[in-house]
């Protein structure tokens, strides 16, 4: 009773072939899905770079507004009263533009100190990415610790006792 050796060989084979077949669709699958989730983070890192581009932007307009407005301050001063007569410039700040044409101080460089200084104080504090992503903590409410709140930005600071 002897088995027929070449139907034993082609079993062994279609075996080998179906093992083949099979590990050839895993490796597809697999392929695939890591080629899907690179894609995604691809995606998200492209998104993340326009991002930061458009910050570096932004940032560099409000850099070519001061310029501006301090070249306006400085012809305004150099200038007397032609250049307070002539068109505003066009990144200079709008209370700067609403001095009276008569004023004696308008050409003042206190007057250009103190306004600029009011243009700092209207405009928003920079934010950070953290802030930007996750929004500022007054945003959600202070921080609690275990035993409370960890601190108030507002709250006036106070010495310790004996110190003075």
């Amino acid at each position: 009773m002897t088995a027929d050796p070449l139907a034993a060989r082609d079993e062994r084979l279609a075996e080998r072939l179906a093992r083949l077949e099979q590990q050839i669709r895993s490796f597809r699958e697999l392929h695939v899905a890591e080629v899907g989730d690179l894609a995604k983070k691809l995606g998200t890192l492209a998104q993340l770079h326009a991002d930061e581009l458009q910050l570096v932007l932004d940032e560099l307009a409000d850099i070519a507004r001061e310029v501006a407005a301090r070249r306006a301050t400085e012809d305004r001063r150099e200038g007397g009263d032609a250049a307070a007569t002539a068109a505003p410039h066009p990144g200079a700040p709008a209370a700067s533009v609403a001095a009276p044409l008569g004023d004696p101080a308008a050409g003042s460089p206190k007057r250009a100190a103190w306004l600029a200084e009011e243009e700092l104080r209207a405009r928003p504090a920079p934010v950070s990415r953290r802030e930007l992503l996750f929004g500022r903590e007054s945003d959600a409410g202070p921080e609690r610790g275990p035993s409370g709140p960890v601190g108030d930005a507002d709250a006036p600071r106070r010495s310790p006792p004996g110190s003075r």
